[in-house]
C-alpha cells in the first residue's frame, strides 16, 4: 500500500492568517490549499480522501493522460463483457464537441476515438451542458454529450434540455440505443418530453443534425 499526500505545496500547503513567510505568501497553487488531500493506492485499487475544491479544479484543467487511458482499459478488459469509458470533456455551451482551454483541453474527437482504440465497447462524453453529437467511429458508439438533466441552469433553452440515454447490450454487442429528451422545469426538476413532436422533436432533431454536421467533417 502506498500512501500520497496530495496539494501539500513545500510545506502543509493552507496559508496560515497572518503569516508572511514565503509558503503563505507563495503564488504557487500548490500553496494557496484550503486543505491538503491524501491518494491511497493498494494494488489496483485508488481511494481520495478528502478532495478540496482546488484539487477538483486543477484534475478539470488537466489534460487526459493517454497512456493511462490505454493502461487501465487493458485493466478492465480481460475481466468484463462490456468496457464503458465516460469522459469529462469539451468546451461548453457548444454544440459540436470542441476542446474548452483551461477547463477541458483535450479534444473530445481525438480522445473518443483513442478511448475505442484502445479497447472501449462505448464511449461517453458529458460537461457541456449542452446535447451534442453521436458518432460511429470503428463500428462502435461515442456519444458526445447528454446536455443537462438535474441541473440549475435555467437562464438558456439550451441549458434546460437534454436526453437520457439507455444502451442495449445482446451478450457483447450494443444492439440498440435510445434516447428520451427531457426538460428541466423550475431549478433541477426534468420532466419526459416527446420525441416526436413540439419541443421533445427539437431536442432529437439538433443531436441528429449535429451529428450529420460532425459526420461531414
Amino acid at each position: 500500500m502506498r500512501l500520497v499526500f496530495l496539494g501539500t505545496g513545500t510545506s502543509f500547503g493552507v496559508p496560515q492568517i497572518g503569516c508572511r513567510c514565503r509558503t503563505c505568501t507563495s503564488g504557487d497553487p500548490r500553496d494557496r490549499r484550503t486543505r491538503s488531500a491524501a491518494l491511497i493506492e493498494a494494488g489496483e485499487r485508488r481511494l481520495l480522501i478528502d478532495t478540496p475544491p482546488e484539487l477538483r479544479l486543477q484534475l478539470l484543467a488537466a489534460h487526459i493522460d493517454r497512456v493511462e487511458l490505454k493502461r487501465e482499459i487493458d485493466l478492465v478488459r480481460p475481466k468484463a463483457d462490456v468496457v464503458v469509458v465516460s469522459f469529462h470533456w469539451g468546451k461548453e455551451y457548444e454544440l459540436l464537441p470542441v476542446a474548452g482551454a483551461g477547463i477541458a483541453p483535450d479534444n473530445p474527437r481525438e480522445i473518443g476515438h483513442l478511448a475505442i482504440d484502445d479497447g472501449a465497447d462505448l464511449v461517453i462524453g458529458n460537461h457541456p451542458h449542452w446535447v451534442q453529437p453521436v458518432e460511429i467511429y470503428k463500428d462502435h458508439l461515442i456519444t458526445y454529450a447528454h446536455g443537462n438533466f438535474i441541473f440549475d441552469q435555467m437562464w438558456s433553452q439550451e441549458t434546460r434540455e437534454g436526453v437520457v440515454g439507455r444502451y442495449t447490450f445482446y451478450g457483447t454487442r450494443l444492439v440498440r440505443v435510445d434516447y428520451r429528451p427531457v426538460v428541466i422545469d423550475n431549478y433541477a426538476q426534468p420532466r419526459w418530453l416527446d420525441d416526436t413532436t413540439g419541443e421533445g422533436k427539437a431536442i432529437i432533431d439538433r443531436v441528429t443534425k449535429a451529428s450529420q454536421q460532425l459526420a461531414g467533417g
